[in-house]
């Protein structure tokens, strides 16, 4: 939240406020994470006349949508990598936000935004101990992605 206070500071050349982190500072510009602008919404739905939701597909989930809901804004726009959630909840967005305009896909950045890569799958043995502990290891792995609603897709260009 800090890097795109000072990056909006930067760019617009005004003061910005933070809703969030133990800071309650609205400005005309204000930035603020999804639990704060949860709390909040009641208070301060017709305080602005755009909202820029950044990883939108968090505003999707059960407890954030009150966000989109309560917030009078006449412009909205939200930001994001990757659309889909395995939930299937993305399909809630356009109610919430609005249709998709504009989409970039991986394989159009590369070698311009990002570097050239190749992906390479290695299938490897695995002894039984390994096998275990692979398995051990995935679910932790899978069970952070699951509590932070992010979905790893496919290379494919998405």
């Amino acid at each position: 939240m800090d890097q795109c206070r000072t990056n909006l500071k930067k760019e617009f050349k005004v003061d910005v406020g933070v809703l969030g982190g133990g800071e309650h500072e609205i400005k005309a510009l204000t930035v603020s994470t999804y639990d704060s602008a949860y709390i909040h919404a009641g208070n301060l739905g017709n305080r602005f006349g755009l909202i820029i939701f950044d990883e939108v597909h968090h505003l999707a989930a059960e407890e954030y949508r009150n966000i989109a809901e309560m917030f009078a804004s006449p412009y909205w726009m939200g930001l994001i990598a990757t659309l889909e959630r395995e939930d299937g909840l993305h399909s809630e967005l356009t109610r919430l936000v609005g249709r998709k305009v504009f989409e970039k896909r991986v394989k159009d950045l590369t070698g311009t935004h990002l570097s050239s890569f190749r992906i390479e799958k290695i299938a490897v043995e695995l002894t039984d101990e390994e096998q275990e502990e692979y398995e051990k290891n995935q679910k932790v792995f899978s069970d952070y992605l699951a509590r932070i609603n992010l979905t790893i897709r496919s290379h494919g260009g998405s």
